[in-house]
């Protein structure tokens, strides 16, 4: 009788636990989870700020490339960027420097040349012929600090690729936490087949706000 009890004393206060650091994830519309990313984003880009990517590609389930985006930005008109992409047998690297209206940039760590406009590249993605997609929101302790964690995840058929006769469904899979002053600190993506199931790439964002050790500095005169 005794040993009943404690059990359900010991399941009880694991319930609790897991209900003050999971909460109650609530399902929300599209339109409400990209308003709450863009009002976060939009806040920080009032605060200088840095953020960190790293992310996985894959190649027929198999590890192919490693890519690595920092981005910072220095009130009131500094911007630093940097894309690091690791081969198996190369690294290759673009960087730029933006002071007002100035841009400096190199290549695999060869001599800054200024530039007179944007000269790093960038990426975009988008998702084709999308089935369905689910929304949620829940609030997680981590820390000690209350996050609202807002989760993504969108089926969809890739009709652009090479082997969509044979592919079953693919997925996009987006969560991003806010913390108690509105501003975004971590983001996870990734995308995949559901049928085979095979990942193409997965990436991991950090943020940082008002960094003490952030400059930004022309590296040329």
């Amino acid at each position: 009788m005794k040993r009943n009890k404690l059990l359900c004393i010991i399941i009880s206060v694991f319930l609790l636990s897991c209900i003050e650091v999971h909460g109650q994830t609530i399902e929300i519309t599209e339109k409400e989870f990209y308003q709450q990313y863009r009002t976060a984003t939009q806040k920080g880009r009032e605060i200088s700020s840095r953020s960190v990517t790293k992310r996985e590609n894959f190649r027929d389930g198999i590890l192919s490339s490693k890519e690595e985006y920092i981005f910072a930005y220095l009130l009131p008109d500094k911007k630093f960027y940097s894309h690091k992409e690791s081969f198996s047998d190369k690294t290759q690297t673009v960087e730029l420097i933006q002071i007002g209206e100035i841009y400096y940039c190199r290549r695999n760590n060869e001599e800054w040349k200024q530039s007179k406009n944007w000269c790093a590249g960038g990426s975009a993605f988008g998702l084709p012929n999308k089935i369905s997609s689910k929304f949620t929101i829940e609030v997680v302790n981590s820390g000690g600090e209350k996050l609202k964690l807002y989760q993504e995840y969108t089926t969809y058929k890739n009709t652009y690729s090479p082997n969509k006769d044979k592919e079953g469904l693919s997925y996009w899979q987006k969560k991003f936490w806010i913390n108690e002053a509105g501003l975004v600190i971590k983001e996870e993506s990734e995308n995949g087949l559901i049928e085979p199931v095979q990942i193409r790439w997965r990436q991991v964002e950090t943020y940082e706000y008002n960094p003490k050790d952030l400059k930004i500095e022309a590296p040329i005169d």
